[in-house]
């Protein structure tokens, strides 16, 4: 057994594959910090008609 740092990944193919021991599957970017930028998308629930106050 390795006793070097490594990590498992969750893969789910999509059709029946070999994978062999020491095969490349995936491919790891690192970035840095300063170049993500986290964005939100909101969605207006809201069912009244425009310009009304529900009153």
């Amino acid at each position: 057994m390795s006793t070097g740092q490594g990590f498992g990944v969750a893969i789910r193919p999509r059709r029946s594959v070999t994978i062999e021991r020491g095969q490349h599957i995936a491919c790891l970017i690192l970035l840095h910090a300063d170049s993500l930028q986290a964005t939100s998308t909101i969605q207006n629930t809201d069912t009244t008609a425009a310009g009304e106050t529900g009153a």
